[in-house]
């Protein structure tokens, strides 16, 4: 893919931990009707230092306490198909991908 860096991937954790050391634009992806796409919730052109941090749900989708407990998250959606975990983080990140210009030709990661 021509990259000089990839996309950070952690390990799984516990939500309470996952969410407490992130900054930037901070997006979860979700299932229920309503939420806006994570294409047209994204800053139009990324400056120079601007992070998105994607938070992929359980299967069977988030409970009404990780919902709350997720308050300064941003709900986005996919569409209206519901994909499973692991798929809906790689089409998540292609969107942002795809959005950001992440990859084309100039783009400068900095």
């Amino acid at each position: 893919s021509r990259r000089t860096n990839v996309p950070e991937v952690r390990h799984p954790q516990r939500l309470a931990a996952a969410v407490s050391e992130v900054e930037g634009f901070r997006y979860r992806l979700e299932e229920e009707q309503g939420a806006a796409p994570l294409a047209a919730s994204l800053p139009h052109a990324r400056a120079a230092g601007d992070r998105a941090a994607l938070l992929i749900g359980p299967e069977g989708g988030w409970t009404a306490a990780e919902r709350a407990s997720l308050a300064g998250w941003l709900p986005v959606s996919l569409g209206p198909p519901i994909l499973r975990s692991e798929t809906a983080a790689l089409a998540a990140l292609a969107v942002l991908a795809g959005t950001w210009g992440i990859g084309a030709p100039g783009y400068n990661e900095a």
